[in-house]
């Protein structure tokens, strides 16, 4: 049943949400792309608490964790590892890099070249490393959390399409108002949250893959990704992936929300995050300040989910 555990996320939620004040929405849409197996990749200025929600989640699903710096001098084996010589029997053993961790942050990662940028690819999309004509598996479950700044652009490299597409969200965290800094400003340290583990995380993700979803609604969010392609201010829509991570991050709300199957309203809730990162937006349409925000607004409006 897809409430099956829905006690032990609904206390990890409130704890998070305690840790992270004042952006429910951007917890609840990390936890559901988590538990639907998929990669995110969170936007937004430096002090937003980004790494710090990253440690505190990892830390109730006594997940190993990992962070990675971009950086331009960061080479790709710096993230996967490399074949070490071993002098005592004259052989070559793989040192694991970074990335073989079960919760991998990857702070700034628009400051990686895109070489490095790349080492990520077969990684997030397969599981897997390839070293030395050898291959490696990740730990299960892997989730990559990457973040980059929107402020700053001088000295980065903006992402590729082919990266962009292997996260099933992009979570935009928002400052905070006036009330909730104060709040902030008082925070003392969080209580220990809800101590789970990597098996009833593993245990979860196979029940969302089971959540019930109407034909009606696959045809829907079908319907929604083509339109990313007809729009005046699109130069180029969102990809099949983008389709089927909608449905996947749609499963990963509904479960969240202990029901049995996906509503309009999880469909709803789960385009923007899944579909913002993958448009790319006209070139007039940026001259307007037109962002993939204000076009998904438009083209649901257009396309209404029910």
């Amino acid at each position: 049943m897809a409430s099956k555990h829905s006690s032990e996320l609904s206390t990890l939620q409130a704890h998070l949400c305690q840790v992270h004040l004042g952006d429910d929405v951007a917890v609840e849409q990390l936890l559901a792309s988590l538990i639907a197996g998929g990669h995110c990749l969170i936007q937004g200025a430096p002090g937003l608490g980004k790494t710090r929600l990253l440690r505190e989640l990892s830390a109730c699903l006594n997940l190993d964790f990992q962070r990675i710096q971009g950086t331009p001098d960061l080479m790709p084996s710096d993230i996967t590892g490399s074949e070490i010589f071993n002098q005592a029997d004259a052989t070559f053993e793989f040192e694991p890099g970074p990335i073989f961790a079960q919760l991998c942050m990857f702070d700034e990662l628009n400051r990686a070249t895109p070489r490095t940028q790349a080492a990520l690819l077969q990684a997030m999309e397969e599981g897997q490393v390839s070293a030395a004509r050898t291959t490696h598996e990740l730990p299960k479950p892997f989730f990559v959390a990457a973040t980059q700044n929107p402020i700053e652009i001088e000295g980065t490299f903006p992402l590729p399409a082919a990266q962009l597409d292997r996260f099933m969200v992009r979570i935009d965290l928002q400052q905070p108002s006036t009330d909730c800094l104060t709040k902030i400003l008082q925070l003392a340290d969080a209580q220990v949250g809800p101590q789970l583990n990597a098996d009833l995380l593993l245990d979860i993700q196979q029940q969302v893959l089971n959540v019930a979803i109407a034909d009606d609604l696959v045809s829907q969010a079908a319907q929604l990704v083509s339109a990313t392609h007809d729009h005046e201010d699109v130069q180029s829509g969102a990809s099949p992936r983008g389709g089927q991570a909608m449905i996947k991050m749609a499963k990963g709300l509904a479960y969240l929300r202990a029901q049995q199957h996906v509503t309009p309203l999880d469909l709803r809730d789960a385009a923007a995050p899944v579909l913002r990162h993958r448009l790319s937006v006209a070139f007039h349409a940026m001259g307007q300040q037109i962002d993939s925000d204000g076009i998904l607004e438009d083209i649901i409006s257009r396309n209404p989910i029910s």
